[in-house]
């Protein structure tokens, strides 16, 4: 289209309006606007449903995914709930678990001392720490840590120092702590501990 095509198209409309011979494209004109605003208004809410309709899916999506997160963590913590304490005795399992392994292996009184037990939250985990110290034999040291890495409840060492005590060839000093996991009632309720 040309500027002189326009200019032209322009000056007809201008001569039209100014003889008033406007009146019969009139009617068409107004039917024309008001389609154009009822379509405009029909788009406008179809665009925001669409929206909606987006939103909803993204969201059920999204749902759908962290559902099927979730069922797999909850089938990991229940596999692992299995071999954690009970929740029951959560304050005296621990401190009662490294005296009956002390007495089963014949280290009670002053070879092995423990210290107070320290629990930390993190997560939906209470992490049980003590610390242990003792005078043992190389066998005794060897027995002592396979019996806590074997309960048959959830227990490990960490923090293992061993050295040699001065002025003695058979007993050395042994510093570590064991550690063991309580899963938290609130978070949890169904996930009590221990097996079944």
């Amino acid at each position: 289209m040309k500027i002189s095509d326009l200019k032209n198209g322009m000056s007809d409309a201008v001569s039209m309006m100014r003889d008033n011979n406007f009146r019969p494209f009139l009617r068409p004109l107004l039917v024309l606007i008001v389609v154009m605003v009822a379509a405009w208004f029909l788009h406008k809410g179809t665009a925001s449903q669409i929206s909606d309709m987006r939103k909803k899916a993204d969201a059920q999506a999204a749902e759908a995914e962290n559902r099927e997160e979730f069922l797999k963590n909850k089938s990991k913590y229940t596999k692992l709930i299995e071999q954690l304490p009970p929740n029951s005795q959560k304050s005296l399992w621990h401190p009662s678990q490294i005296i009956s392994i002390k007495e089963k292996l014949g280290l009670s009184g002053g070879a092995l001392t423990n210290g107070n037990e320290v629990q930390t939250t993190d997560g939906v985990f209470t992490i049980s720490s003590i610390p242990i110290k003792g005078e043992l034999t190389y066998e005794q040291i060897g027995r002592l840590l396979e019996a806590i890495e074997n309960n048959p409840s959830f227990m490990r060492i960490s923090n293992l120092k061993i050295s040699r005590k001065p002025g003695e060839l058979e007993k050395l000093l042994v510093t570590f702590n064991t550690n063991t996991v309580f899963v938290q009632d609130k978070d949890f309720p169904t996930l009590v501990g221990g097996k079944k």
